[in-house]
């Protein structure tokens, strides 16, 4: 989650975490779906909101 924050893309995650682009465009989508948004920045921001970063 802090990759996102940081504003990695999906390829700079996926390097940085020694996977394929896709999962880490899959784990986004889900963290997405988990916040019930529908953007990057809007994952920082609820991740900030409830402490988790």
């Amino acid at each position: 989650m802090i990759l996102v924050v940081l504003d990695c893309t999906d390829s700079e995650i996926a390097e940085k975490l020694y996977t394929s682009n896709a999962d880490a465009k899959f784990h986004v989508g889900s963290l997405m779906r988990k916040f019930g948004v529908s953007s990057r920045t809007a994952v920082a921001y609820e991740a900030n909101r409830i402490g988790l970063i």
